[in-house]
């Protein structure tokens, strides 16, 4: 018997469905980039990580971005539960970007451990 626990739709130009924790970090993703107010029959839906990008970047800018992605998750994905010692925003001013470390737990997967890692720019 096959049970998945989560589904989601692929964003990629290919027409599947994504199953399990492979929907969890979908929908990480889609929320983290979906502004508030797009989203028409749920404007609170999203984060305000886009308008904060676009502050002079420093650390405490990286921080405000942390928060606004925890406010976001908790509020909005509730199958994550976000590691916040082992996750972080950090400024790399090199290269002008914020890398994003997200570690967390997803309900029904135990006591494994995941990461969202990526790039956020302008």
């Amino acid at each position: 018997m096959n049970l998945n626990l989560y589904t989601d739709y692929d964003q990629s130009l290919e027409t599947s469905v994504l199953k399990d924790i492979d929907s969890v970090f979908q929908s990480l993703k889609n929320l983290i980039l979906t502004r508030k107010g797009e989203r028409l029959f749920n404007p609170e839906y999203g984060s305000n990580v886009h308008k904060l990008l676009f502050e002079l970047y420093s650390d405490e800018i990286a921080f405000s971005i942390y928060n606004e992605i925890l406010n976001a998750v908790s509020r909005w994905e509730q199958r994550v539960i976000i590691i916040p010692s082992s996750s972080e925003v950090s400024l790399d001013i090199d290269s002008h970007i914020y890398k994003l470390r997200l570690v967390f737990k997803v309900k029904g997967y135990g006591q494994t451990k995941f990461e969202f890692v990526g790039d956020l720019t302008r």
